[in-house]
């Protein structure tokens, strides 16, 4: 049982669940948890390890290049929603936090910053709302936002538009991964969504992967709404 224990400490999405009250006695449980079903059907070694490969390692390499500047967040939510402003008439992000925008030009060189950056990052995306209203809603804000512009572009715009939110709620899902011991197995499904390991070689450079992928989101967003959004 003691070799038992030992096995399951050190492999993947088992190891932050193997509870041993007291290491003089080997007296130990572990909880199970519901990411295993995705090795379900596996039948040999070599299948097992496949299938954590696959789900440990990033698909590939990023597809954008990580250089970026301290000041890229803030300036594509500023243009966005200037051009939001000029197409709706009422901005598309309100009450926004001057703490959490200046947090997003701080540099990254650990995961309790990395943690830092994704809630500034976070807390910046959940402040966006529709035409007509003043607060965003508790909770699902870039979705609602995701659902207008779906029905007043066309097609094309529509799913590019749709890709790019997409994007940016895949990075609202790894702060809350990130951030969450107890969930801590999701954030290798949502750092591998955005084409990393985790845990990232570098937080800088992980860093630098989603400050470039937000960026190209929201520059998406401006230019789609530019182009497509009708005016007041």
């Amino acid at each position: 049982m003691r070799k038992v224990r030992q096995l399951l400490a050190h492999e993947p999405f088992l190891y932050s669940v193997v509870r041993q009250p007291d290491p003089g006695k080997e007296e130990w449980t572990v909880q199970v948890p519901a990411v295993l079903r995705a090795y379900r059907g596996l039948v040999t070694i070599d299948d097992y390890l496949d299938r954590v490969i696959e789900q440990v390692a990033p698909p590939g390499p990023p597809r954008a290049p990580l250089s970026f500047g301290a000041l890229d967040i803030p300036y594509a939510v500023g243009y966005l929603d200037a051009v939001w402003r000029y197409k709706t008439g009422s901005h598309l992000f309100v009450n926004l936090d001057p703490a959490s925008v200046a947090r997003l030009t701080r540099e990254c060189t650990s995961e309790e910053e990395f943690n830092s950056l994704m809630s500034a990052l976070a807390d910046v995306l959940g402040q966006v709302v529709k035409p007509g209203q003043s607060s965003p809603p508790q909770g699902g804000a870039l979705e609602a936002i995701r659902g207008y512009l779906s029905a007043v572009l066309d097609v094309d715009a529509a799913d590019r538009v749709t890709a790019a939110i997409g994007t940016l709620i895949h990075l609202r899902r790894l702060r809350v991964s990130a951030q969450h011991g107890d969930a801590r197995h999701r954030a290798v499904m949502a750092f591998q969504q955005i084409g990393l390991a985790f845990p990232p070689v570098s937080w800088q450079t992980a860093w630098a992967h989603v400050a470039v992928a937000a960026k190209g989101a929201l520059d998406v967003l401006r230019e789609e709404i530019h182009v497509g959004l009708p005016s007041i």
